[in-house]
């Protein structure tokens, strides 16, 4: 279909013309003209010298499902839509599919749905939140043995929260994992506040004095203390808002929600508690604040004052103590930048050597099904053979592939977690089926990094001498006995068929290297010609090429013609070497110097900063040249730059707080009386 120039019609009118002769057919090309004889004039086809037929693309892949035939579905949603909707909205769609006549008999299985995750945490969160209050409500209720305080305070957390609420709307705050675990964690703050207030407005009311004047002259008193106790936790989460990267990312709403939570207890219990404590709260005929003197938690207060206070020095040397033991309890914990989280999904990537049959492959995976099909943690497993589903996206497939993936029951029906069923699994298949083939384990972790791995790469000007330190590196950490397995991506390698061109030979016969790397990708590839409309509607793509005769055998390949410009016809093997060589799957740089990175897995029970510590020592203990330069990348890159930065909020968090109270208590001094009491 070719445009043509405008034509004047009859009534006055340029028109455009288009010269149609579509293909819609293999007929229809078979038919197509290349050539004339000129001997005796008769036309060429491209039938005559070519079969022209329409078949199926060729697919190696099989995908399972629980060992039934299945299809791999991914449902992505859109930036900006909400995840839970999106999960919720699908699988209605889903299920309501699934009712219909046609589809019956089709078993559908979510392997990994990050709505209902979300939706679970939440869930979650909100009930915590929710006994938060009750349990508050009821420790008041304990303590003043009143029935109308616990209820004021019931009544003045829902004010708060809906205050809260109200500022996180005007922040452009959504309700996420974050911010409803800032308030449940904010729970005990709200009713902080409040609880102190309505306790000094019962004692007022004990002695004697009317309920309008017990709740002015009771909030009047503590509203200073309360005030200097709200703005000092507020200053405590202030410098995490400016913290930059993921975790800047991940706390600022977390920060920003706490201190709104705060914001609005200390509105709610200086305006609403003195409100209804004035309206709720009767005058008392009996003088409480003298029977509570009496009470026995006021008086084994009191004793363990008066102890303390003669005992000053003991107090502060077992304080000491504590504080050594505390520190040497620090120095013995594990450190990670964030904490596993156990979606209960993991997948499995499989490797057999270049070239093998995928029938191999389907062997080696019907054995590792066999191993899933004895877990009873298991829910459902998918096997995708002949590839991966990143490399079926790209219209990719590989024989000496396949990609497995496992979904575990709910963590409440299981008694290991994801980490320690596929440490416990991976062991027991490399056992299995040994050296020969390459099985991971992923679980993807809350960094997108996989979890029990350190990274790092090494980098050198000069490639002889990186591998030389690539050596020192792996001898020194085989020596960790908590490291359970070190690879590089040197170590990843493919078979592969080399053509190396022989630059003076291919000189000789008037060829460059790239006319013949082209001819031998069409000769061996071929080339997308067109593409056709046929009658069904569909379209279908045309190829041109030599079928498999040069892909049968090395030997076929080494005798293909190629055509030099002088028209000689010269075999592949007359200008190059054919040879099968192992080749690098992927060639790293880092600044323009060769790089190799490092794939430290560990044990379960080793945390990173424990395996950190470790992998320094053995760099040290490998003495690397000066020119060598170690670079971690994952989860150490991100802890080594989040610890110096929370390092930084703490010292800010520190000043800041002495700040307020300064300003609070008009004194330089009696803040300290407070902040020492911080270690």
């Amino acid at each position: 279909s070719l445009p043509g120039e405008p034509v004047l019609t009859a009534d006055g009118k340029m028109l455009t013309t288009r010269i149609l002769s579509t293909l819609s057919s293999p007929e229809s090309i078979a038919d197509l003209i290349i050539s004339v004889n000129p001997l005796d004039g008769k036309a060429l086809t491209v039938g005559e010298v070519a079969t022209v037929e329409r078949v199926e693309q060729k697919s190696i892949t099989t995908t399972r499902a629980n060992e039934h035939s299945a299809v791999l579905m991914s449902v992505l949603q859109e930036s900006g839509a909400n995840t839970a909707e999106v999960s919720k909205a699908f699988k209605e769609a889903l299920n309501e599919l699934l009712t219909k006549k046609q589809y019956q008999g089709i078993v559908a299985d979510v392997l990994v749905d990050q709505g209902n995750y979300v939706d679970l945490a939440i869930s979650n969160i909100g009930s915590s939140l929710l006994l938060g209050g009750l349990f508050a409500m009821f420790i008041l209720f304990v303590f003043l043995r009143s029935v109308k305080s616990p209820i004021i305070i019931g009544i003045a957390i829902p004010y708060s929260v809906i205050v809260t609420f109200v500022l996180m709307f005007f922040a452009n705050f959504s309700l996420n994992i974050m911010t409803l675990g800032a308030l449940a964690l904010g729970i005990g703050m709200l009713v902080d506040n409040a609880i102190v207030v309505i306790e000094n407005i019962e004692r007022h009311l004990g002695l004697g004095k009317d309920p309008i004047v017990a709740a002015k002259e009771g909030t009047k008193e503590v509203s200073l203390a309360i005030t200097a106790s709200t703005l000092t936790t507020i200053a405590v989460f202030i410098p995490v808002m400016f913290i930059e990267g993921l975790i800047g990312q991940i706390f600022t709403e977390f920060a920003l929600t706490i201190s709104f939570s705060l914001i609005a207890s200390l509105v709610v219990a200086l305006t609403v508690v003195p409100m209804l404590a004035s309206r709720l709260l009767k005058m008392k005929s009996t003088n409480i604040y003298e029977k509570r003197n009496e009470s026995f938690f006021y008086k084994s207060y009191k004793t363990s004052i008066i102890w303390v206070l003669r005992h000053r020095m003991l107090v502060l040397i077992l304080a000491v103590v504590c504080f050594g033991l505390s520190l040497f309890g620090l120095m013995k914990m594990g450190t990670e930048f964030l904490p596993p989280t156990d979606e209960g999904f993991a997948s499995v990537s499989v490797n057999l050597e270049k070239g093998v049959a995928v029938s191999e492959t389907e062997k080696v995976v019907a054995k590792i099904e066999k191993r899933l099909k004895q877990e009873k943690d298991v829910d459902v497993y998918v096997s995708l053979i002949g590839g991966t589903q990143q490399s079926q996206a790209r219209g990719q497939t590989s024989a000496n592939q396949a990609e497995l993936y496992v979904k575990l029951v709910p963590l409440a029906d299981r008694d290991r977690s994801i980490f320690e069923f596929v440490e416990e699994v991976e062991r027991d298949l490399h056992k299995e089926l040994g050296e020969q083939v390459e099985i991971n384990f992923n679980v993807s972790t809350t960094t997108g990094s996989s979890p029990n791995t350190l990274t790092f790469r090494l980098t050198d000007s000069d490639e002889q001498r990186l591998h030389s330190s690539v050596d020192k590196v792996q001898q020194e950490l085989a020596k960790e006995q908590v490291i359970t397995k070190v690879s590089t991506d040197l170590d990843i390698t493919v078979k592969e068929v080399q053509i190396e061109v022989d630059r003076e030979k291919a000189k000789d016969y008037g060829f460059v290297p790239a006319q013949i790397a082209q001819t031998v990708n069409q000769m061996t590839k071929g080339q997308l010609t067109t593409q056709i409309m046929a009658e069904d509607g569909a379209v279908l793509p045309v190829y041109t090429g030599f079928g498999q005769v040069f892909n049968d055998s090395i030997e076929s390949l080494k005798s293909m013609q190629l055509r030099s410009p002088a028209g000689l016809f010269v075999k592949l093997e007359d200008i190059a070497t054919v040879s099968v060589q192992e080749g690098p799957v992927s060639i790293r740089r880092s600044d323009q110097a060769a790089a190799v990175a490092f794939f430290v897995e560990y044990e379960t029970k080793e945390s990173l900063g424990g395996i950190s510590a470790k992998v320094d020592k053995a760099l040290e203990k490998a003495d690397l040249p000066s020119e060598t330069q170690v670079v971690f990348s994952g989860d150490r890159e991100l802890y080594d730059s989040a610890i110096n930065d929370m390092l930084l909020a703490v010292a800010l968090a520190i000043v800041l707080v002495y700040i307020v109270m300064a300003a609070q208590f008009e004194s330089f001094k009696y803040p300290f009386v407070i902040m020492f009491t911080v270690p």
